[in-house]
């Protein structure tokens, strides 16, 4: 993978901004109909940057049906002086710290974020169903014992439908129907994945499956944005078994998320 620099970054927005224009024309309006029609032909990351700069215009002008010249040379100009900056031009997706400072300018800015930074480092595409093959094909005997857990349980590789923007407690529970007023289906921790991908990948060096592990890692932190570890379920409360859910994922390009699920046992 080439090295991320701040003029990849700058090339493959303006190339999108370029593709953008053209679609709408002479007069300098995009419709639905135009945009259809430009990515029609494209595929992978160059696609999937069109569509999430083109559902980021739509919602910073929600009043007319065609986005207009100075709508996209208004999000151009955003990217360029306030987003781009935030990059650490490290590989892989968007860390917790430029996620939190690329959603103060806006949630909806961040799909595009994740996008620009996948095709600026020519990272191949995989949409989420594909990820989750790949996925399937690592996890069987890993396992995760982390966050205090008497015993280490299985983990198992999941896509679970929605459309986020950002990947919070109220989303969460929001996409997976959860009652957080039933202390069964509260949400006990909900912390940045990193420190524990790496504890994860440790942890599975005596038993020869390391290359395992680091390849689920791998696959979740260049596809996946916000790779968070979540825990249902109360401690220490009389209704809740020792056994907790706990859901290691990220959000995909489409808005579903995407990783692994397990279990901690606390008494």
């Amino acid at each position: 993978m080439p090295r991320l620099t701040l003029q990849n970054l700058l090339d493959t927005l303006h190339q999108a901004a370029e593709d953008l224009r053209a679609a709408a024309g002479p007069d300098g309006q995009l419709s639905r109909q135009d945009f259809h029609r430009v990515i029609e032909n494209k595929a992978g990351n160059e696609r999937a940057l069109l569509e999430a700069f083109y559902r980021f215009l739509r919602e910073e002008d929600q009043r007319n049906m065609r986005i207009t010249r100075e709508v996209l040379e208004r999000g151009v100009r955003l990217m360029e002086d306030k987003i781009l900056p935030q990059f650490e031009l490290a590989p892989g997706g968007l860390s917790l710290t430029e996620t939190e400072t690329i959603r103060s300018y806006g949630e909806d800015v961040l799909p595009l974020a994740f996008q620009l930074k996948r095709a600026a480092q020519g990272t191949e595409y995989q949409n989420p169903m594909q990820l989750l093959e790949q996925l399937q094909t690592y996890t069987p005997e890993l396992f995760f014992d982390d966050l205090g857990s008497e015993g280490s349980q299985p983990i198992e590789a999941i896509h679970l439908p929605a459309h986020l923007t950002d990947l919070t407690p109220e989303t969460f529970a929001k996409a997976l129907h959860l009652n957080t007023t039933d202390p069964k289906e509260a949400i006990a921790r909900f912390v940045p994945a990193e420190v524990h991908f790496t504890k994860f990948i440790a942890q599975h060096y005596s038993f020869d499956l390391d290359s395992q592990a680091q390849a689920v890692v791998n696959l979740m932190k260049e596809n996946l944005r916000q790779n968070t570890v979540i825990v249902l379920g109360e401690d220490h409360h009389d209704e809740v078994p020792p056994q907790h859910p706990v859901y290691v994922v990220g959000v995909a390009e489409d808005g579903s998320l995407l990783g692994f699920r397990s279990a901690v046992i606390w008494t």
